[in-house]
């Protein structure tokens, strides 16, 4: 009760009105002088880059902030506060000092970026340098490496080599990260017991701290397999001789060899010793202190992926012939 008859009293009392409303003129006197008096104070300025050299483009995302020391009014103070504001800076003003980088001294060109503003005082840039990197905008295709494990049934295999489609991607972006990248691998899976033909698609593990700056083509691929059940055949080959010199007799030792071979049943019975020609190569100047010569198949079946032979070398004779007539004759 004698709160409310107070506040009466100072509603009614003409001395008390006139003392606040003093009071009020005498606060908003104070605000607005305060404000009009400068102060140092440290803010900050959005950055926007001009003049990017002609076919070059950021390689990464330049700093949009710089910070400074600057002398202002409450006023401009207070408008900072508001809004922030912002500086330009020139890239044709900025120096290279390696690959890809450029740098700029604020600090060295503060009375040129203090033309940007009229009232405020520039004072002193927080930051020594400002750094950007710059490129070319590049493309480039690299080849798809599968990480999936296959296992197979028993007696199964890949009659073709595995398929990937497609068996690269393009990317492209700044070349400071595509540079570095030569080949994309798929993810990692497994299939085991494969029996029969297979068609799977897999995700590609894309380089996570360049995705944003760069762009594929693809983010997928498929891959796909023939498979057939193997069996094993096993031949004797006569070994052939190689093309020799006119008037040279050679002679191989062993004449014949083995050779074991995977073959899928379908084309086991389209194999048989003419299937293949074994032979080895005439001897070279340089090869023929090692007095044995390699084995290996100059013909065989397109569908005959695996194989062995024994032996795998052969000794040999060369006998230097004068004429016909004495043909068993060697020469020194």
């Amino acid at each position: 009760m004698n709160a409310k008859k107070n506040i009466e009293r100072i509603r009614t009392n003409p001395k008390i009105k006139v003392f606040l409303v003093l009071l009020f003129l005498s606060a908003v006197y104070w605000f607005f002088t305060s404000l009009s008096e400068k102060y140092i104070y440290q803010t900050t300025y959005t950055i926007n880059y001009t003049n990017i050299p002609e076919n070059l483009l950021f390689q990464n995302t330049p700093s949009n902030q710089i910070q400074v020391q600057i002398e202002a009014t409450g006023f401009e103070i207070l408008s900072h506060k508001l809004r922030t504001k912002s500086l330009s800076f020139d890239l044709s003003e900025f120096k290279t000092f390696k690959k890809y980088s450029y740098y700029y001294l604020p600090n060295k060109q503060i009375h040129s970026i203090q033309k940007q503003i009229k009232k405020t005082q520039l004072i002193h840039f927080n930051q020594d340098s400002l750094i950007v990197f710059l490129g070319n905008l590049k493309t480039k295709r690299v080849p798809i490496i599968s990480q999936v494990q296959l296992s197979y049934k028993s007696g199964y295999k890949l009659t073709t080599k595995l398929l990937i489609v497609p068996d690269s991607l393009t990317i492209k972006g700044p070349e400071k990260y595509i540079n570095n990248i030569n080949s994309i691998q798929t993810s990692t899976q497994e299939l085991t017991d494969i029996n029969q033909d297979f068609t799977i698609t897999t995700p590609l593990l894309l380089p996570q701290k360049e995705l944003d700056k760069l762009s594929f083509d693809v983010t997928e691929v498929k891959l796909i397999g023939e498979v057939s059940k193997f069996t094993e055949g096993t031949l004797e080959l006569d070994i052939h001789l190689p093309q020799i010199p006119e008037n040279v007799h050679m002679e191989l030792f062993p004449k014949i060899a083995t050779i074991k071979y995977e073959v899928t049943f379908d084309n086991y019975q389209k194999i048989d010793s003419t299937s293949f020609h074994l032979t080895c190569k005439y001897p070279t100047e340089n090869s023929r202190s090692k007095k044995k010569l390699e084995l290996f198949l100059s013909d065989k079946p397109d569908f005959i992926k695996e194989y062995t032979i024994k032996p795998q070398e052969v000794t040999y004779l060369i006998r230097h012939l004068k004429s016909k007539e004495n043909l068993n004759s060697p020469t020194n």
